[in-house]
């Protein structure tokens, strides 16, 4: 497995996810467009993939890798509008990764990611981490 394949599994299945379920959820993914604060309404998310660490697990003229991470969804909502429909969301969303199979990943237990205010927007997240052998 390579990084591209394993990003492209992450987003395809949260975008499936997002689609099935909410599909006015604004959703905005690594190194594309980013959100007009304006006019992405009072609610949206984004998603990123940390590579945080590699090692080699094999010996030899090619040694295998072992890359580790973890996969961060946040969501965004408008200061003052409370937390139950962010909840809502998170929650689903971590039963979504929870049950996200990707060939050659381990997958961590998702976890809450701790509020902080940014820029006006409450975000809080959920954190999955993550490992996976490449060639």
């Amino acid at each position: 497995m390579n990084a591209q394949g394993f990003r492209q599994a992450v987003v395809s299945a949260i975008e499936t996810w997002r689609l099935a379920n909410e599909p006015a959820l604004p959703a905005f993914y690594q190194n594309a467009s980013l959100p007009d604060e304006e006019g992405v309404g009072p609610i949206w998310l984004d998603q990123y993939t940390r590579f945080v660490d590699a090692a080699y697990v094999t010996v030899g003229s090619r040694p295998r890798g072992r890359q580790r991470g973890s996969v961060v969804v946040n969501v965004y909502v408008r200061k003052g509008e409370g937390t139950a429909e962010q909840d809502r969301l998170l929650d689903s969303l971590t039963e979504v990764l929870r049950t996200l199979r990707v060939s050659g990943a381990v997958f961590g237990m998702p976890m809450r990611t701790p509020g902080t205010d940014f820029f006006g927007w409450a975000k809080e997240g959920v954190l999955m981490p993550f490992r996976f052998d490449s060639a």
